[in-house]
């Protein structure tokens, strides 16, 4: 007869098997599955490492020897009534190391769902020859044993009349408490209970059994229950401490359209006995088999995800399937691997959007904020197209769900990879969170990783903290000019007119600045017009220039230019001023100065037609001429009041004074090139023009005082255009000063305007979000008001440091002085942040 039906031990089965015997190991069988063959009734065959197509696996519900035939086992598995939908047509026992070591084929059947009308609880058992059964370890685990008929007929068996039925694992641990249930516990009954070892303790239907902790493993321990008289007994096993498998809790296994970096989650850690061991790593592990033999990706002994993590991008690819594990570390024990976790990901997908800008962790973000999101793409290439974006930003890491809370812009078609953030939403000194989801015409991308920043303390510089007076003998004091580096830790002022010929270097040293050097900017006095007038700083900080336009020390008393350089570190209180090139046949040479970021390049304006550029990279030997094209020459022409160079050295800004006009000049391959005239609207009269400009000259202000107006010049590219025209009655209610907006300030970016008025004090503008500029605060130093004598005037001067948030003004008194009256409280300089 054709035997149609058997099972063969596979390759890795009989290699198993000969080990076991020849060192007398035992074989650990744990678990049976069941396959649909793919749809036909396979044959076994040896080379088999896992069957044709698994559709259900378990934990074995009972193994023995066979009473009939010694060196036969018999396995059994039992596949609950809400578990079907398949067909049983091959069948596999599997070992503890979770290898296939026999494999069989069996007679069709149809396992139904109770939702297909029909459903039952099946049992497939397995009987397999070996050539000693001796080499099998017969032990189940007592928690996974379903009550077949012959179990349900031997366990009556057992407990006789005794009627007594109890619910709990069978598995017990040592110095663990084990807890169960009488199922059929009635108050009507006469109860007792006791252990062949540690205690027991019932309450009603409840019983605890303590396992002493000096319990061997294997070893076994009897309950005994008596109800009426009547006893049932009941074997517990005693099992070694261990932790659980994980559960998986999402996604659920067989899940479909999962997106390219998922997050897997699994119930939590659990050990027995109870606080035995604590959860410090897990392991994870994705593959694209069963086997686990091509592991995708993996993270061991990860002590930061625990119950979930996230898969990185670029590690899962579209429209495959594939296998998740992952097991518990504890400080001494280890668990076993979970169930394997299957998933198939999305056959296509918008890829998850990442926040470029700010970075994480930025601190010092200001008022005005702009959002960066990097470019949408999608897999596989072009499946689908941009539609929209969403922002949010939120006080919360995890956005209170939903909702950003500061910022919600939900559907935004306009500004799908940047935002500029509305006015006035972020709040100063507080951390925020930002994310960006995009949206397709087929699909919505994940959310993507959070990005944390801070606001700065506060965004407007408006508190005096610190003030500056430095003595010298000079009763009109200091701050003729004023100048800072761009991080506010160097800071000079000059003097006003006066005999004083000393310039006052402060630096930084917590909590205040420190007058550190008092340079002197010629040699012997000669004339209280010797002084200072103006005064620059590279941004870093290690370069100071100063423009003395009435200096004799040139010999010719037409002005001079000295630089003290600290680039070496050894302070300022040591440098000594040095003399720097000068041309034949200038006027008021260095009645302006400015400073490229590094202190490359000096520019500085004179009198007349002349302007000059000199350069670090011949040690300031050879100033170069500036000829940009004036609105006049001859006698009419005021000279430079108003000079600004980038960052690079390689542009400066030009104003004429009493021209109405500046220019833009370019370093174009060592040529100095005019490339734009600026011609403020509006702008008449004999307005000495001030200038400022932000690092790369992307933002020019021009400050016409006659007219009382600020023009706005931006460069978008294509050069500098007039955006907008500020009057200083828009913005400021003191109409009566002398020379209002006589000095401006622009922050590095520019995005921040200090215009300076009267006594010491200025007006902050901001470029908002709409792009034009409007009036955020005042600041004062000195709180002057324009009641006092204006007959006597003020000269004010203040600078601003490159990231806005530190201001530095002075007022100083250049009409008459009264020897012992009150007007040293006017000469002073004040620090803002």
């Amino acid at each position: 007869m054709t035997q149609n039906f058997w099972a063969v031990p596979t390759r890795r089965g009989l290699e198993k098997m000969a080990a076991a015997q020849a060192d007398g190991r035992k074989m650990v069988f744990t678990h049976m599955a069941v396959g649909d063959g793919n749809g036909t009734t396979p044959a076994p065959d040896e080379e088999q490492t896992a069957l044709t197509r698994e559709t259900f696996r378990a934990e074995l519900n009972s193994l023995r020897v066979d009473d009939n035939a010694p060196c036969q086992i018999i396995a059994e598995m039992v596949i609950p009534a809400d578990v079907g939908g398949f067909w049983i047509r091959e069948v596999g026992l599997i070992d503890s190391d979770d290898e296939l070591i026999f494999v069989g084929t069996c007679a069709p059947s149809y396992k139904p769902l109770l939702s297909e009308g029909s459903g039952r609880t099946q049992r497939i058992t397995m009987i397999v020859a070996m050539s000693s059964a001796g080499n099998v370890e017969l032990k189940i685990d007592p928690s996974v044993i379903l009550a077949t008929r012959e179990y349900v007929d031997e366990a009556v068996k057992k407990a006789g009349s005794s009627g007594i039925s109890l619910a709990g694992s069978r598995k017990v641990y040592a110095g663990g408490t084990a807890l169960f249930q009488i199922t059929d516990y009635s108050d009507w009954a006469v109860w007792s209970e006791q252990v062949s070892a540690g205690q027991v303790m019932r309450i009603g239907a409840d019983v605890a059994v303590v396992v002493p902790e000096d319990t061997p493993a294997g070893s076994h321990i009897t309950l005994t229950l008596t109800r009426d008289g009547r006893q049932a007994t009941f074997e517990l096993d005693v099992a070694a401490p261990a932790i659980d498998a994980p559960v998986w809790s999402s996604p659920t296994t067989g899940s479909t359209d999962i997106s390219l970096t998922p997050t897997l989650h699994t119930e939590g850690f659990t050990c027995h006995p109870d606080g035995h061991d604590w959860h410090q790593q897990s392991d994870w592990q994705v593959a694209t088999d069963e086997a686990f033999t091509d592991v995708v990706w993996s993270s061991m002994a990860d002590g930061e995800h625990l119950t979930q993590i996230t898969l990185p991008a670029d590690t899962l690819s579209v429209n495959t399937r594939y296998f998740a594990r992952v097991r518990f570390r504890g400080a001494s024990l280890e668990s076993g691997w979970s169930e394997k976790l299957v998933f198939t990901t999305v056959s296509e997908m918008i890829n998850t959007p990442a926040i470029l800008s700010p970075s994480d962790g930025q601190e010092g973000v200001g008022w005005m904020l702009t959002l960066y999101a990097g470019a949408f793409s999608t897999t596989p290439a072009s499946a689908d197209t941009h539609a929209s974006t969403d922002w949010q930003i939120s006080y919360s890491p995890d956005f209170y769900g939903d909702s950003g809370g500061v910022l919600d812009v939900m559907g935004d078609t306009q500004n799908l990879t940047k935002l500029v953030v509305p006015d006035d939403t972020l709040s100063q000194g507080n951390t925020f969170y930002v994310r960006v989801r995009f949206h397709g015409v087929k699909h919505t991308s994940a959310w993507s990783p959070v990005v944390r920043f801070s606001t700065r303390e506060r965004f407007y510089p408006q508190f005096v903290v610190d003030t500056l007076c430095p003595d010298a003998g000079n009763p009109h004091g200091y701050g003729r000019d004023v100048a800072m580096s761009g991080d506010s830790s160097v800071m000079v002022l000059s003097p006003f007119p006066s005999k004083a010929r000393q310039l006052a270097v402060y630096q930084y040293s917590y909590p205040n600045w420190q007058l550190v050097a008092r340079p002197e900017t010629a040699g012997a006095v000669s004339g209280e017009d010797e002084a200072a007038m103006a005064v620059a700083v590279s941004r870093d900080g290690k370069i100071i220039v100063a423009g003395v336009p009435n200096a004799s020390d040139n010999g010719t008393g037409k002005g001079a230019l000295y630089l003290y350089d600290n680039r070496s570190g050894s302070g300022w209180e040591s440098i000594r001023g040095t003399l720097l090139a000068y041309p034949e046949t200038v006027t008021g040479y260095g009645r302006s100065v400015a400073l490229s970021g590094q202190g490359e390049t000096v520019v500085t304006g004179c009198g007349g037609e002349s302007a000059w550029a000199l350069s670090a990279e011949d040690n300031w030997s050879s100033p170069v001429a500036l000829t940009p094209p004036l609105s006049r020459s001859g006698a009419g022409v005021g000279g430079w009041r108003g000079v600004a160079v980038s960052d690079d050295g390689q542009k400066v800004v030009l104003a004429e004074t009493g021209g109405n006009q500046a220019h833009v000049m370019e370093n174009q391959g060592g040529t100095w090139q005019h490339v734009a005239t600026l011609c403020p609207a509006g702008v008449q009269g004999n307005n000495t023009l001030q200038v400022a400009a932000s690092a790369d000259l992307s933002v020019i202000v021009l400050s016409a005082p006659e007219n009382r107006t600020l023009h706005i010049f931006t460069d978008s590219g294509s050069g500098p255009e007039e955006t907008q025209v500020l009057n200083w009655t828009d913005f400021c209610d003191i109409t009566d000063m002398r020379i209002p907006g006589g000095g401006i300030s622009l922050s590095a970016d520019g995005s921040l305007l200090l215009a300076d008025f009267i006594a010491g004090g200025g007006a902050l503008l901001a470029r908002q979000a709409d792009g034009l500029w409007h009036k955020k605060t005042e600041v004062y130093g000195s709180g002057f008001a324009s009641s006092d004598d204006a007959t006597r005037g003020w000269y004010v001067a203040s600078a601003l440091s490159s990231s806005a948030d530190t201001v530095l003004t002075a007022s100083v008194l250049y009409g008459s002085y009264t020897a012992g009256g009150d007007d040293t409280e006017r000469v002073k300089a004040w620090v803002l942040r």
